[in-house]
């Protein structure tokens, strides 16, 4: 069975998410990100992806279990990579990142929300001192 074309409605909103992902601003708090991770030459591995996810889950979960969130984070590693794929390249990730801003910020498809929560979240998972970051929260 053929999928149906999406309605007008649903391809101004996908437009709308592909701008904001193209947008200079959203893709240079994505990027923060980027620079605090633990790398490993050049890409994300599972441990670095499942760190910064455990650090996120604990921000935004009401109900934070450390056994429950393991188990959702390897399960979303194995959805934001293809098969037999061992890491994530800055594109990988950024588009993972983008994905949480869609699934938390809801139908607000705007620049505004999703630079808040980008910051928001990236506020909660880093350590700070004065005016600098210095890395993820352990």
């Amino acid at each position: 069975m053929a999928e149906e074309a999406p309605d007008g409605e649903d391809e101004e909103l996908l437009q709308r998410k592909i701008h904001l992902f193209q947008c200079w601003s959203v893709r240079e708090s994505i990027s923060r990100f980027w620079s605090f991770l633990r790398l490993q030459d050049g890409v994300l591995t599972m441990d670095g992806y499942i760190e910064l996810n455990l650090a996120m889950q604990k921000a935004l979960a009401e109900d934070f279990s450390l056994e429950r969130a393991v188990d959702s984070a390897v399960g979303d590693w194995s959805e934001d990579v293809q098969p037999g794929q061992q890491a994530m390249t800055e594109e990988d990730f950024a588009m993972f990142l983008f994905e949480l801003c869609t699934l938390w910020c809801g139908p607000n498809v705007s620049v505004h929300v999703y630079l808040l929560f980008l910051c928001a979240v990236f506020i909660a998972v880093t350590d700070h001192s004065g005016a600098f970051t210095l890395g993820l929260r352990r």
